[in-house]
Order: structure tokens, then sequence, then C-alpha cells
């Protein structure tokens, strides 16, 4: 996966895959500083000779190359305290198919998202994925550009990497909106800047694929907050993607109505609610809204679906859900097959038993065994 080379150190190199890697020693001589140097001005000299070797970024004592498919990493003082080395290779070319995606997902991609957050922690395959989605649109027949700093997407030489002009951004967005491409895929978006590119971007009615750290699919969310305006948001930023191990591991699609937060019962605290719904599930888990002059990010308890027979247990009872049309009768509670228990519902179609009687320590031994319940009426 990479090489890490170090003055006054062993080499070392990650080898594996995203989340199942390690770190093992090259050699076991720590490099002299005659050795990295040498290594070092080989791979300046490379850059003047090799039409597919060039600078990305030379400043402060910090060198980024792209070596053909290789993003190579030169730190010497003052950025280090002494010369280090890192090269980085591609770690795989995988075809979108290969993902394991819903059907429902793909058609979404096709038809429907135009903003994209493809969103992971370092080295999760963020990356990667946006490499085999931005191959997937151009077999669409999409025209597919980059903006990436450093370049290091492995792309087909149809899809054309942009990088910073003069080291600004906003100049490259400029050229895009000329080009009119259908989609572009901004990779490493870290800074306020760099969101606002996005935006303005999305606005001007280009799709958009934005690529960026994040430890939990909510946090790709929250790192738009007070950087995209609320309102603003679902339109901005219609998936997110979140990438774990190289595998999908959470799809978000964010929509926007106005009405009473959760949990609030004054009508006339109705405002602009932003939903984080889950795309499997098709259920909020979070609401966004505005209160004061904060922007509060809540986390809703899963729905529970009106014929679903649930149980939870208290902290001094057991509670039933007998489901929808079971609210204020005689059931019988049923669980592995046998009658254990009859008595009657509540008027939400709630049974509730105490955890220190007879009933409850049995039903709590079932119920921590996972025994399957059924509630019949009688």
């Amino acid at each position: 996966m990479s090489i890490h080379l170090k003055e006054g150190c062993v080499p070392l190199a990650k080898k594996g895959s995203p989340g199942k890697w390690r770190l093992e020693k090259i050699s076991d001589k720590p490099l002299t500083p005659q050795e990295i140097k040498e290594i070092m001005l080989g791979i300046f000299e490379r850059v003047g000779r090799d039409p597919f070797t060039f600078i990305e970024m030379d400043e402060g004592g910090a060198t980024v190359i792209q070596l053909h498919n290789y993003r190579i990493v030169v730190g010497r003082p003052p950025f280090s305290e002494r010369t280090e080395i890192t090269a980085v290779r591609p770690i795989a070319k995988v075809d979108l198919m290969s993902y394991s995606m819903a059907k429902d997902l793909l058609k979404r991609l096709e038809e429907r998202a135009e903003g994209v957050l493809v969103s992971g922690p370092p080295g999760a395959g963020k990356t990667t994925f946006a490499q085999a989605l931005a191959e997937w649109y151009m077999k669409k027949g999409k025209i597919v550009k980059t903006m990436e700093r450093p370049r290091d997407l492995n792309v087909p030489p149809q899809v054309s990497q942009y990088t910073a002009i003069n080291g600004d951004m906003s100049k490259t967005s400029s050229v895009l909106l000329l080009v009119r491409p259908d989609y572009t895929i901004f990779d490493e978006m870290k800074q306020t800047k760099d969101f606002d590119i996005y935006v303005d971007m999305r606005l001007a009615g280009v799709g958009m694929l934005g690529v960026t750290h994040a430890s939990s699919p909510i946090d790709a969310i929250q790192r738009l907050i007070g950087r995209v305006e609320l309102g603003m948001m679902p339109q901005v930023v219609d998936t997110v993607i979140f990438i774990k191990d190289g595998k999908i591991e959470k799809v978000y699609t964010l929509s926007i109505k106005v009405r009473v937060p959760h949990g609030f019962t004054d009508r006339n605290l109705a405002r602009p609610v932003v939903e984080v719904i889950d795309f499997a599930t098709k259920q909020p888990e979070y609401e966004i809204y505005s209160f004061g002059e904060e922007i509060i990010v809540v986390p809703l308890k899963p729905r529970r679906k009106e014929t679903e027979i649930s149980w939870e247990k208290g902290k001094r009872l057991i509670y039933i859900y007998a489901g929808k049309g079971n609210e204020n009768r005689e059931v019988s509670v049923i669980v592995n097959g046998k009658t254990i228990l009859t008595t009657y519902t509540d008027k939400k179609g709630m049974i509730t038993i105490s955890r220190r009687s007879k009933m409850g320590r049995m039903l709590s031994r079932y119920l921590s065994r996972g025994s399957n319940i059924e509630i019949r009426p009688l």
C-alpha cells in the first residue's frame, strides 16, 4: 500500500488492504542521510525527464510528486525535522458493480443523485469508490472531470484530471464551468473554501461528487453545517455514501420539511427541518434544525412499525407492544409456541409487567435468550 522512509529510521512498508493491513520492516538497517538523499535526488531527477511525472506542490520543505500512478511526498527541514519520503500507490481499481449495492441505489446515482458526498475515515477506500463511480458515469455517456490536489485518482484517459491553478482551486472551478461537465469529482475536500466551491458548482447545475474525511456517516453531514445554509443542504447534497474497510456501510439521503421538530408539541415552533434518512429503511435517523442561533443535530430513535410486536426491559418494568389493532383488549402472550400469560393491553396496545414478579423474571429469561414472542387476541 505504501513505503515509509525516514532518515535514521528503519524503512517500513504498509501491506494488505484497507482495514486489513500490517506494517513490516523492509530492512533492519536504518537509512543514513546519504542514502535517503540519493533516493530523493533520484525522484527529483525523474521529474525532469519523465513526461508523466510532475510536481504537484512544493512549499516550505514539503514536496508532493505524482509519478505516473504513484503519489510521493518528500518532507525535509523546516517542514520535517528530518528528511522523509512516503510513496503511496493505488490500492485497487474496482468496478462499481463489485460493490454490494442495491439496484435502488444504482438507479438513484444514475437518475436523481447529483450532489453526492463520499465520506469515510482515512484509508477506508473513498478514493477507490470515487474512481469506480467516475468510470461508471463515463460509460453511461457522461462528461466527467476531476478536481484534485494532488492528482492521484486512477481513472481512464477520457476523464480529464484538473488541479489547482496557481494553488487556487476556485480558478479551476471557473474553467470547469466553461467546459460544462456532467459530473465533477472533487477529491479531498477539507477546507471551508473547498466546500464553498462544491456548493457554487452544484448550484450552477453541475453534478458533483465530493470526497471528504469523516469518522461516521452523520459526521460527513455535520461538516456542511456552518458552511452551507440549512435550507440549501438537501439541494446541494442529496446523497451521502459512507465507506469503511472498502465497503459501502451506510447511505443517507436528505430532505427538508417545514414542521414541528421531533419532541416539540407547540405548533408555533414549526420551522424548516432537514431530515437525514436511511436510504435502505427509508426511516429518518436524524433531524437538523435551527434553535435560537444554534444548528441542532438530533438523533431519532428507530420508529417502530405499527404492526410489529416488540419489547423493552426498563429498570423496573417489562414493556411489550402488542401491535396495532390490539389496543384495549384481552390477549395471550405466546413464547416459543407456549401460552404463558393472558392479560389486557392498554389504550396504546402495551402490556406492562413488573420485572420482580414471577412472570417478569420468567419473561426476562425468555427475552434474554432471544425467544420468539407472539401476541394472539382472544
